[in-house]
């Protein structure tokens, strides 16, 4: 669509320069009377604005020529007068967003039109990131581009708004492809399920089989560092054994009032145990401690000492 529009619109501007060398506003006709096209002319060139028409008068294209080349937005129609294309010109080049629509059917529903694509051109080369969506508007596939080719990390998403691919591309060729968050026929999750930060970086990594983690799940930081990594086992968590446990620094911090603060176990670079008096067990695990015991934070008052007892989950988290 793209290419013969584009065709059309040089076209016209060829016609006029054989009428030598019009200027003002013209209209160029059908054979049966209808005003196929109007604008402007400069020497026998279009220039300005003009507008082009299907033979049953709805109209086809409109946009703007700037010192006879493609300028700001052009827009395309389909004979039912639906927006099929909107491009951004500078100099005759596209620049800016590429929008791409197409004709949705739904089921007991009128036609619908949706935005199918949005490609970012530089210079008319795609750059950057571009989106496709389903008919529903939710995006289905981000893809970089780099010199009018993909490159870098893309993604595809379900209908739900989950990530289900990973790509990788160099110089327009696919080099890795990586499904995740993914179901096998009986609903139960399947391989590779992932969460992702606002970025698109990943935030955490877990693996399931037949519904049941298992392996090696993985937090990561912004900066995709592994921050936590626990071992399941069949949908078990595989704990460090009491040796090990009875091997760790006890740290405790109190407060000037003799309360204690916080309490931690440390070893080998991690902290296994953080428990923080003054924070809820959501602001904990917002920080990224990860629980792995299912005993509720719980204050309990020691006799005579006055001091707290406490119970709680068992975090983990990498001391950075």
């Amino acid at each position: 669509m793209y290419k013969l529009a584009i065709l059309f619109i040089f076209c016209v501007g060829h016609i006029y320069a054989q009428d030598g060398g019009q200027n003002g506003y013209v209209k160029l006709l059908y054979p049966n009377g209808k005003v196929s096209s109007e604008g402007n002319m400069i020497n026998g060139k279009p220039d300005g604005y003009w507008i082009t028409y299907y033979l049953n008068g709805v109209k086809k294209s409109e946009g703007n020529r700037r010192n006879f080349l493609l300028d700001s937005t052009w827009i395309f129609y389909d004979e039912k007068g639906d927006t099929t294309e909107k491009i951004n010109y500078v100099l005759g080049k596209r620049n800016g967003y590429f929008y791409k629509y197409n004709v949705a059917n739904f089921i007991n529903s009128s036609n619908i039109n949706y935005l199918e694509s949005k490609e970012l051109f530089v210079n008319d080369k795609k750059e950057g990131i571009s989106y496709y969506y389903f008919e529903d508007g939710s995006v289905k596939e981000i893809i970089n581009y780099k010199n009018g080719k993909r490159n870098g990390a893309g993604k595809e998403f379900n209908r739900e708004g989950n990530v289900i691919t990973l790509y990788e591309f160099y110089n327009d060729y696919m080099i890795e492809r990586q499904y995740v968050n993914r179901y096998n026929n009986g609903g139960q999750k399947q391989g590779t399920w992932i969460d992702l930060y606002d970025d698109g970086k990943i935030k955490s990594e877990k693996y399931y089989k037949n519904d049941t983690i298992t392996g090696y799940a993985k937090e990561f930081n912004e900066r995709g560092n592994v921050v936590v990594s626990l071992l399941y086992e069949n949908g078990n968590l595989k704990q460090p054994d009491k040796s090990i446990e009875f091997s760790l620094d006890e740290r405790i911090e109190y407060y000037e009032n003799g309360n204690p603060k916080r309490k931690g176990f440390y070893k080998m670079m991690f902290q296994l145990v953080y428990i923080n008096f003054t924070m809820s067990l959501a602001k904990l695990l917002m920080q990224g401690y990860l629980a792995i015991t299912e005993n509720l934070l719980v204050r309990e008052s020691l006799p005579k000492t006055g001091k707290k007892k406490v119970y709680g989950k068992i975090f983990m988290k990498m001391v950075c």
